[in-house]
């Protein structure tokens, strides 16, 4: 039987009935029941719920996406038909139980039984159903037409385009749609639902960049994040498209090239190159430099027509052998995209290569791969006079062995060294050593870990055949590419390198092992090239000339370690203050209490900051891991961190217990804390913190002398 229940019908269409290719569609319109609605911005998503429907468009000044919720989809005024029926089995008692389905794909779902399902009544042959069952609501239901040819409809679940007789479908239920110009981009979701995929292009007529959605979605497949990754500043992004232009254009003026702060995207001819607000990139800058030689040739082309893709595969054939030309033809051709049989420009000289080496080479968002990519091979170093120093890159990342020396665009020098683990039971390295003589002329030697959340401080390294030695070292997080990883931070790399490289010098590899949740973890680092690079004499000399942060020898620094250890310095106090913080949890709650060390007016404080709403007595009981419970009386009051209030304990005079802390820190213990709310005995809070690192940041200097 069909049963009317309510459900969420829309009727789309465009506010511009009369769209062409000079006026476009200006506005999305809505139809639900008697009300119409307008999008805003010229952005539509629709998504189709299992009982319902959900609209998303721009914000007043289109710097964001909101849902709205008209009232017609918090109460459907719109019926739908449910197919049901009442399926019926004999249970051993005797009884009958009755239970209602409904037909969805095809196919019949079970929909909740009654609460007691045999309650039924004989009467003149008839059963009665005497438990009510409500119906779910439906998904919703859009339909409409963007102009002549062009038709939205829905079913199963998802949208069914048909554009001037081509049939397109959205995955998981989404449609977004977005005016641009004269014509409407229209996207969906990947197979993963994770993030928005080009589907196509709507035009006013057959005569516009019918291609650029597809083409869009293809050039992501190639590119990847590899040129995207590279944001350029004005000047770099103007000497990408000067040198590549000139190339092919020798006799003639390369485009303008500015950044525009009210658009996303961006736009390119012979004469003028746009860079939007999500286009300052080395991508993008190569994307309009192919509309721009396209423009130049004189050669009609709707905008990312055949002309355009064989002239984006020509540039990237010629400068960016990172990308695997034959294979994206063979894409474009399985996409359904036009391929001009030949590229509108042919290049008449070479010389952008060097432009475009010497900016992935010293870029600060480096790119390895780009940078040995447009070399043309993994190079060997070369060697420039930089105050003595070494110049260049080196090794190769497939062999997970390289090393780099460049400035920045702050002119900040940088050396670096990685190296992979041979463990590698998957495919990459189950870790990575990396050297740095970093920014600030400080040597770093760090032991990186893929895929790991959180280290132990203690572990064991050994070289070759040779003893264990349990050391510890700070735990940090970071990323690396698009691997999360956790690090363990040699507290004197200048020791820990010494002995490197002695232990190289005679062949023996570094194996450094921790123990976690009762499991080893172990990697295994071959020595015997680190020390042999034309980057060492940078990493020799490394600290030899580095000056006191100011002239009291007061250590300026703010960093942090993961999102619950921080620290810092306040140079606008007088004098100074340094502060370290460890955040941890509340035991029994989602609210947070902070361990805060200061040193400020040249006095050790120590401050514990409870994310509560009572006021706290002035007792707290504290003991360390292997220690005894001592209870003490601490001032009490509160203070703002943020946006948060806290309630604080907090002692004057903390030189004692910190020297406890800093003595625990260095064997791992923790230290505990228990409070108790104001005149209510009943009620306390208990946090733990895990002490290791707490002392070993790099504005401890400041606080060991503080007071002195």
């Amino acid at each position: 039987m069909e049963i009317d229940v309510a459900q969420a019908r829309a009727e789309i269409g465009i506010q511009n009935r009369r769209w062409t290719t000079t006026s476009g569609p200006e506005q999305f319109a809505i139809t639900l029941g008697d009300r119409r609605y307008l999008a805003r911005c010229g952005i539509l998503t629709l998504s189709l719920l299992s009982d319902g429907l959900e609209l998303q468009t721009g914000t007043r000044n289109c710097e964001d996406i909101i849902t709205v919720t008209p009232p017609e989809l918090t109460d459907p005024t719109g019926v739908g038909k449910q197919v049901v029926r009442i399926a019926a089995r004999r249970l051993s008692s005797g009884s009958i139980e009755l239970g209602l389905q409904r037909l969805v794909d095809g196919q019949w779902e079970v929909l909740r039984q009654p609460v007691r399902p045999v309650l039924f009544v004989r009467s003149s042959s008839t059963w009665r159903f005497t438990s009510a069952i409500n119906l779910p609501r439906l998904a919703g239901d859009v339909s409409g037409e963007l102009r002549r040819g062009v038709s939205i409809t829905t079913r199963n679940g998802e949208f069914d385009l048909e554009v001037d007789g081509r049939a397109y479908r959205t995955h998981c239920g989404v449609l977004v749609l977005d005016i641009l110009a004269e014509h409407i981009l229209v996207d969906t979701r990947d197979d993963q639902c994770q993030r928005s995929v080009p589907l196509l292009t709507i035009c006013p007529t057959s005569n516009c960049d019918v291609q650029q959605n597809a083409a869009y979605a293809w050039e992501s497949r190639q590119i990847g994040s590899s040129l995207d990754s590279v944001e350029l500043t004005l000047s770099q992004a103007r000497g990408v498209v000067n040198a590549l232009f000139d190339d092919y254009f020798p006799p003639f003026d390369p485009p303008r090239v500015s950044f525009s702060d009210e658009q996303e995207h961006g736009h390119g001819s012979r004469s003028e190159i746009v860079l939007g607000i999500r286009t300052r990139n080395l991508g993008a800058a190569v994307h309009e430099l192919a509309h721009a030689l396209v423009d130049r040739s004189n050669v009609r082309d709707a905008g990312h027509g055949g002309a355009f893709i064989a002239m984006l595969l020509d540039v990237w054939e010629r400068y960016f052998p990172i990308v695997d030309v034959e294979a994206a033809r063979d894409d474009a051709r399985r996409s359904g995209l036009e391929i001009a049989s030949t590229p509108p420009a042919r290049a008449l000289r070479n010389e952008a290569a060097d432009t475009l080496s010497a900016l992935l080479c010293t870029h600060r968002l480096l790119s390895i791969e780009l940078c040995f990519a447009s070399l043309g091979v993994m190079p060997s170093a070369t060697e420039e006079s930089l105050a003595g120093r070494y110049v260049g890159f080196g090794g190769a990342v497939a062999e997970g062995f390289w090393w780099s020396a460049h400035k920045d665009d702050g002119g900040q020098f940088r050396t670096h060294l990685s190296l992979d683990s041979k463990d590698a039971p998957y495919g990459q390295s189950v870790a990575r050593l990396s050297i740095e003589c970093n920014v600030d002329n400080v040597l770093e030697v760090d032991v990186w870990w893929r895929g790991v959340r959180q280290l132990p401080a203690s572990f064991t390294y050994r070289f070759g055949d040779g003893g264990a030695t349990t050391a510890s070292w700070r735990q940090l997080t970071g990323t690396w590419g698009n691997d999360s990883w956790a690090i363990h931070q040699a507290p004197d790399a200048t020791a820990f390198l010494h002995q490197l490289s002695w232990q190289a010098r005679f062949g023996q590899p570094l194996v450094v092992q921790y123990e976690q949740s009762g499991v080893d973890h172990q990697a295994t680092f071959d020595l015997t090239r680190i020390f042999d690079t034309p980057a060492q004499r940078n990493l020799a000399r490394c600290g030899t000339e580095a000056v006191a942060a100011n002239n009291d020898g007061l250590v300026i620094d703010f960093g942090s370690a993961g999102d619950d250890f921080w620290w810092g310095v306040d140079e606008d106090d007088n004098p100074p203050t340094t502060w370290v913080v460890k955040q941890t949890d509340i035991i029994d709650s989602e609210r947070k209490a902070r361990l805060r060390i200061v040193c400020e007016d040249s006095d050790l404080k120590l401050g514990l900051y409870w994310e509560v709403d009572r006021d706290l007595d002035w007792t707290v009981r504290y003991l360390f891991s292997d220690g005894e419970l001592r209870d003490e009386e601490w001032l009490s009051g509160w203070a703002t961190w943020g946006d948060t209030e806290y309630k604080r304990t907090r002692l004057e005079s903390a030189a004692r217990l910190t020297a406890e802390l800093a003595w625990a820190a260095q064997t791992e213990r923790w230290f505990a804390a228990r409070v108790w709310e104001r005149h209510d005995p009943n009620s306390s809070f208990l946090a733990v913190w895990h002490l290791g690192g707490l002392f070993d940041t790099p504005v401890q200097p400041n606080l060991a002398r503080c007071g002195r």
